[in-house]
């Protein structure tokens, strides 16, 4: 087959849990014989189409500025959405054109370019923000945006949800269930399993982008739990954004300087998997997830998770409570009783890490791309 896949961000010059879905699943599907173009803004210096990892990335447009104050701008996506008909047009015919919900206007074009140069056309989506809107863009900006998730999303021959919670989500927009397909994240299993853990031992990691919805500060607020009955307690923050001088004020603020290290951006992800490998536990404070790779990543490396319960959280529903993790409420106390409990009960550990393990095997991406290749074929 000869499949596209349209996103505005392009793993690795940028960081974020779906350009690095589409990345895995390119690399895997070109190993499999496929011919895999990936469309996104151009994020890097020099000619505008790369070969990479044995697939073909396109930028469509200018770097612009996606993100102001953690949030995408208006400017970055309609750029975007100017370019992509235009190049799919230009590199077509395609068997099947894959493109992300996100940023959103940009799907009137996308589904044009499909429909000129495609067999079929398939929206990924790995959130649905339904009131989230109003939060995100005010009250009248948030309306459009409403309504726009509930149209758009409309234009896909198919709808790949990326969790059952998603497609349960889908639905309520009032999409037929008929045409979601669910495709869960996956996982390189086996290079994981080879990669050596750093030196540097810790107890908690976080891994993710420094915004304000992944609420590290309440992990911070927990550790300052945790020093009472552990001060050696030690806790590595990987990743950067526009939280970071707030969050590295806080620790300090609470006497954790000598515990929480902030590694910052680790340009080479083998270097992430290998301080997940020298933690214990994996935390994810985030209110508002898909299906995070870091989740299947962390329980690759036998580390069970600690993810938050909250409406907009459909990441927490990744977790098997009490077997590759635990779902806990947003509360430093609660999230500070999770780790203690890990720590603290060495059987539980070690059996939950056995249990995470087993659960990141079955999703190694060997697995869900075929499960993708075969929703592909429906429409071919």
């Amino acid at each position: 087959m000869k499949l596209a896949f349209v996103y505005d961000g392009v793993y690795p010059f940028t960081i974020g849990g779906f350009s690095k879905r589409i990345h895995d699943i390119a690399k895997k599907l070109s190993e499999r014989g496929h011919e895999i173009h990936v469309y996104g803004m151009r994020l890097w210096n020099g000619p505008n189409t790369l070969l990479h990892n044995g697939f073909f990335i396109h930028g469509v447009c200018p770097t612009i500025r996606r993100y102001s104050g953690g949030k995408r701008t208006l400017s970055s996506a309609l750029v975007f959405a100017s370019g992509i008909l235009r190049a799919l047009v230009r590199d077509g015919p395609f068997d099947i054109v894959d493109s992300g919900m996100a940023p959103i206007v940009h799907q009137p074009l996308a589904f044009l370019g499909a429909r000129s140069c495609a067999k079929g056309f398939v929206i990924t989506c790995v959130e649905v923000w339904t009131d989230y809107w109003y939060e995100y863009m005010g009250s009248l900006l948030g309306g459009i945006g409403i309504a726009a998730e509930r149209l758009l999303v409309r234009l896909g021959d198919l709808v790949i949800a990326i969790s059952k919670k998603i497609k349960r989500e889908l639905i309520s927009l009032g999409l037929d269930a008929n045409r979601i397909r669910v495709v869960e994240n996956g996982v390189d299993f086996e290079r994981i399993r080879r990669i050596r853990p750093v030196e540097e031992r810790y107890d908690v990691i976080f891994v993710g982008r420094l915004v304000p919805h992944k609420k590290v500060e309440l992990l911070l607020k927990a550790l300052r739990l945790l020093k009472a009955d552990a001060p050696d307690v030690r806790c590595a923050i990987v990743g950067d954004g526009p939280e970071r001088p707030k969050l590295e004020k806080m620790s300090y603020e609470l006497g954790l300087a000598e515990n929480v290290c902030f590694l910052g951006y680790l340009k080479d992800h083998d270097d992430v998997i290998a301080h997940m490998k020298a933690a214990r536990i994996f935390v994810l404070p985030s209110i508002r997830e898909g299906f995070p790779n870091t989740v299947l990543e962390a329980n690759a490396c036998g580390l069970p998770a600690v993810l938050v319960l909250h409406p907009r959280n459909a990441g927490a529903w990744v977790i098997k409570d009490g077997e590759n993790g635990f779902r806990c409420r947003l509360s430093e106390h609660d999230i500070a009783a999770k780790i203690r409990l890990l720590l603290l009960d060495e059987e539980l550990l070690l059996k939950m890490r056995q249990r995470s393990l087993e659960f990141a095997r079955k999703h190694d991406w060997n697995i869900i791309v075929r499960k993708l290749e075969a929703v592909y074929n429906e429409l071919i």
